[in-house]
């Protein structure tokens, strides 16, 4: 059995040899930049800028919290996981986002979930940076929400890896990367918050399984799509934080378990090398 320090010491790289990996790029393996729920109805977001030029030191002092609306959930997407620009050379062109990524490969994907009245009806959302848009999951009525977020100042949003998108180039380091860019994809987001005048917390009481069920990655897959490992949620509210810490899982998760889902994965590369160690530290984690 594998655990987290058997891989730290056997993804090292040393001076007589570098951690295993093809060696090489597979370029006719390499991953899509962008996972798409298939299906999915497509949720548009507000394009408008909000966020003004706000020197960096004031995100540490008091900025007077915007009001959760559409506008301004797409303006913390859009300043956080957002993409930042398109770049060319020759025949290929490729995409950068807002947050950090190693190698530009972006193993993390982003979720939102809303209380009733923010996206119409409350529910699940995957956030597809290409299009600046959410796409529904579920749906999830008012009875799963706790009434701190029926107070319409709040909303969760959820962090997942694809392993498959760094272990492509990096082979079996690709876990370090992983958890790596989540921590990038954390920061983004506490920035974006606190651009807008709110906080962010990471709710440390929810397991990787309640983190999979409420974002939907504990359902079935089609053959060969790529699978999504649980990284976190985190709560990002205008108000208090108080009533969050207390909140129990059981509630949203028990709803989201219970709830009809839609939309289907994509397959982001036709074959791949597998490896089998990032399996077994991602459970061991």
């Amino acid at each position: 059995m594998v655990t987290v320090v058997d891989y730290h010491d056997r993804t090292k790289h040393h001076v007589h040899r570098y951690a295993r990996s093809l060696g090489y790029l597979d370029w006719a393996s390499q991953p899509d930049p962008f996972r798409r729920y298939g299906g999915a109805e497509l949720v548009a977001l507000p394009r408008e800028p909000i966020a003004s030029g706000l020197p960096f030191g004031q995100l540490f002092g008091p900025v007077a919290p915007a009001p959760v609306t559409p506008a301004t959930l797409s303006e913390f997407l859009r300043c956080s996981l957002g993409l930042s620009a398109w770049k060319q050379a020759g025949a290929t062109r490729w995409a950068l986002r807002v947050n950090p990524s190693s190698g530009n490969l972006h193993p993390t994907e982003g979720y939102v979930v809303t209380p009733p009245g923010l996206c119409g009806p409350g529910g699940v959302f995957h956030y597809a940076p290409r299009e600046h848009a959410l796409e529904r999951r579920t749906t999830l009525g008012a009875e799963a929400f706790p009434p701190a977020a029926l107070a319409a100042d709040a909303f969760l949003v959820g962090l997942s890896s694809i392993h498959w998108r760094e272990s492509w180039k990096y082979g079996e380091r690709a876990f370090r990367y992983c958890q790596h860019d989540v921590g990038h994809a954390i920061g983004a987001l506490r920035y974006a918050a606190a651009l807008l005048g709110w906080q962010m917390q990471v709710l440390p009481g929810w397991s990787d399984a309640d983190v999979a069920t409420m974002l939907g990655l504990d359902r079935p897959v089609g053959d060969g799509v790529e699978a999504e490992a649980p990284d976190c949620i985190a709560v990002v509210t205008a108000g208090r934080l108080a009533p969050w810490r207390a909140l129990r899982p059981d509630g949203l998760v028990g709803a989201a378990r219970g709830a009809v889902w839609t939309g289907e994965a994509n397959r982001l590369s036709a074959q791949h090398q597998p490896w089998d160690v990032i399996d077994e530290v991602s459970a061991a984690a």
